[in-house]
């Protein structure tokens, strides 16, 4: 048996001026051509391929909705402007497919560490019992792990 290194590389056509280069390594023993690897590994870098151009497909189509977001972010302060100025506060417009409504929305922020350790320090006035119960708190977070991949680009 003797030590041996394969390099597989896949090219791909991402867009009209990005290629994608990819290559694997296998370092093994082989004694003999295994047909089934050779098979799992050419599945393996279509996946990968197939991974590569579903990626890109999102980076484009969140580049894409976060222009029209801030466009459609921008029309909306310039609408609540008029709506303020003529007094259309809790009124709606009828469209073929519904109806918009001019209103106003309470938000509350999320409960943070930080939120919780400024209400313990106004009802607690022992520092070191809220500092504990904060520890606490962190402490018993439940800790979740994905496994998952992670694309790097370079600059």
């Amino acid at each position: 048996m003797n030590s041996t290194s394969n390099a597989n590389t896949i090219s791909k056509t991402a867009g009209a001026h990005t290629h994608t280069h990819i290559t694997t390594i296998t370092n093994g023993v082989t004694s003999t051509a295994n047909a089934n690897t050779a098979t799992q590994s050419a599945l393996f870098d279509k996946q990968i391929q197939k991974w590569i151009e579903m990626d890109n497909k999102i980076k484009k189509i969140n580049t894409e909705l976060k222009v029209s977001r801030e466009l459609k972010n921008d029309l909306e302060t310039s609408i609540m402007e008029t709506v303020n100025n003529k007094k259309l506060l809790n009124t709606s417009l009828s469209l073929p497919d519904g109806k918009l409504r001019f209103i106003e929305n309470k938000t509350t922020n999320p409960i943070s560490l930080t939120f919780i350790e400024k209400c313990l320090d106004d009802l607690i006035p022992n520092k070191s019992q809220v500092q504990h119960i904060l520890k606490y708190l962190k402490e018993k977070r439940e800790i979740k792990i994905n496994k998952e991949i992670k694309r790097y680009y370079n600059n």
